[in-house]
């Protein structure tokens, strides 16, 4: 059986009902050692004016964390202004 390996992705939703998706990025795989294998994204925050962290856990064996330039995100969403 090969291994496993998940992969994530940003998306915006509008902000009124119905809230439909507005655009969808590229899937990737979070930060970690060695090939990327099970991963699960639990949670997503803001941190100042430019950066998004996202923790998660590895092969639900620890706990992570990534920072992502929000400028970035919204870039390749199509958002950035």
């Amino acid at each position: 059986m090969p291994p496993r390996r998940y992969l994530h992705l940003f998306y915006a939703f509008a902000s009124r009902p119905p809230f439909g998706l507005v655009a969808a990025g590229a899937p990737f795989a979070l930060p970690q050692p060695g090939e990327p294998t099970v991963q699960f994204a639990a949670g997503l925050a803001q941190s100042g004016d430019d950066g998004l962290l996202v923790s998660y856990g590895v092969l639900d064996c620890e706990m992570r964390i990534a920072r992502y330039s929000l400028e970035a995100v919204l870039q390749e969403l199509g958002l950035a202004t």
